[in-house]
C-alpha cells in the first residue's frame, strides 16, 4: 500500500482528475476500499489516496508477468518486438512540466534603444495605464 501511495503522490498532477486503475498481484489490498475503520498510518494513506479516482484490479503474479523486469521473465508478447514509440522518461517529463517558469533574461537589440523602448511602452494601449499608475503612485483596486 506504501507503494501505490508513493505512486499516486509522485504522479500526482497527472492523475488528479483521471480515473486510474492499479492492477496489482497483492490481492490483499482488494479489501481497501471496503475496510471498515482505518486507524493511525493505514487512516493517513486512506485519506491521502480519497483525492483520486482510482480502482483496485487484482492480477495474479503468474499473469503479471510484466510488472517487474528485473525479477520476472520477459512476456511472450513482447519477445522479439520492438517498441513503436520511443521511451519516455515520465519522471524527466514530469521534472520538465513542473519546472518554475520565469524569464532569466533579457537582451535587447542593438537597433533599439532604451530611449525608443520608453517611447513605445507609452504608446502601447496595455502598458501605458500601467506606468501612469507607477508614476502617480495609484493602487487600482
Amino acid at each position: 500500500m506504501l507503494a501505490v501511495v508513493a505512486a499516486l503522490q509522485h504522479f500526482r498532477h497527472y492523475l488528479l482528475g483521471n480515473h486510474v486503475t492499479l492492477r496489482t498481484d497483492h490481492h490483499s489490498l482488494r479489501w481497501l476500499n471496503t475496510f471498515k475503520r482505518p486507524e493511525g498510518i493505514l487512516a493517513r494513506w486512506m485519506e491521502t489516496l480519497a483525492e483520486f479516482d482510482y480502482e483496485i484490479e487484482h492480477r495474479p503474479g503468474r499473469l503479471h508477468c510484466n510488472a517487474d523486469g528485473v525479477s520476472r521473465p520477459a512476456c511472450k508478447q513482447c519477445i522479439g518486438k520492438v517498441a513503436k514509440v520511443p521511451w519516455v522518461d515520465e519522471l524527466e517529463k514530469a521534472d520538465e512540466l513542473t519546472e518554475p517558469l520565469g524569464i532569466r533574461g533579457i537582451s535587447w537589440a542593438q537597433e533599439v534603444t532604451n530611449d525608443e523602448v520608453t517611447a513605445l511602452q507609452r504608446k502601447d494601449e496595455s502598458i501605458a495605464p500601467v506606468i501612469q499608475w507607477l508614476e502617480n503612485e495609484y493602487r487600482p483596486s
